[in-house]
């Protein structure tokens, strides 16, 4: 039994055929990090409720954003939201911002492997992204550039406030919560960005998977998500969580 088939089986409800699928992809990540000069993985939905990495190619030829292997290591969503954003909703993502296992900033592209119509497993690439200068990113444009990506797919919105700088993993948690929000409005939204909370208005929220995911999120990191009617209409949702290193350690 190899390493990948190992995690999939320790790690995940994957049926023996799905297995077997994420086990033929396997061979496939090599060339493909070769020819796109990026690392390349396959992750695959945990027990645990976030992904977990079970297998990689590092490119050859070109600079690697690893010093160690990430397989056998989770892949959290408030540090990959395009990897948990592809497996909940099973659609591509494309240039979304993320935090490696190992700190670094990249740029993922992920796209889902699906088997009879269930997702399986993720494709993801990844190349490496230059650090800021220090107070060059509010929590504003992290987010929106974030979200830009994914704009033909989301509602009619506006984002409004977090001028403030981004707390280190603050970012990719906020700009996954927003998507989820803004998945969930049913019409036009306004967003407005605060430290550790985020307040939407819609004429309603749905409560499906992007909700959950969502409020998921917010009780990961100490936090919340509820919603209210307003007295002249429409619905207004407040998504709350703590802020800083602490609310993004990795299991």
């Amino acid at each position: 039994m190899d390493r990948t088939e190992r995690l999939c089986r320790q790690h995940t409800a994957l049926a023996a055929a799905e297995i077997a699928e994420v086990c033929a992809m396997v061979p496939l990540l090599q060339p493909m990090a070769n020819v796109s000069g990026a690392d390349m993985f396959l992750d695959c939905p945990s027990r645990e409720g976030d992904a977990i990495v079970v297998a990689e190619a590092k490119p050859q030829g070109s600079p690697s954003s690893y010093q160690k292997t990430a397989v056998g290591l989770l892949a959290r969503a408030a540090d990959e939201p395009a990897v948990a954003r592809t497996l909940l909703l099973g659609v591509p993502t494309r240039l979304m911002k993320a935090v490696t296992q190992e700190g670094m900033r990249v740029v993922q592209s992920v796209e889902p492997v699906r088997r009879g119509g269930r997702v399986i497993a993720v494709l993801v690439q990844e190349k490496r992204e230059e650090a800021p200068a220090p107070g060059g990113e509010t929590l504003a444009s992290a987010v929106d550039a974030a979200l830009a990506p994914l704009r033909a797919e989301l509602p009619a919105y506006t984002l409004a406030g977090g001028e403030t700088p981004a707390a280190p993993g603050e970012a990719a948690r906020v700009a996954l919560a927003v998507c989820g929000l803004l998945q969930s409005a049913r019409g036009k939204a306004s967003v407005t960005l605060s430290p550790g909370r985020i307040a939407a208005q819609a004429p309603s929220f749905a409560e499906g998977p992007a909700w959950r995911a969502a409020r998921a999120l917010a009780e990961e990191h100490g936090g919340s998500l509820e919603k209210a009617a307003l007295p002249g209409g429409g619905e207004r949702a407040v998504w709350r969580a703590e802020r800083g290193e602490a609310a993004c350690r990795r299991l």
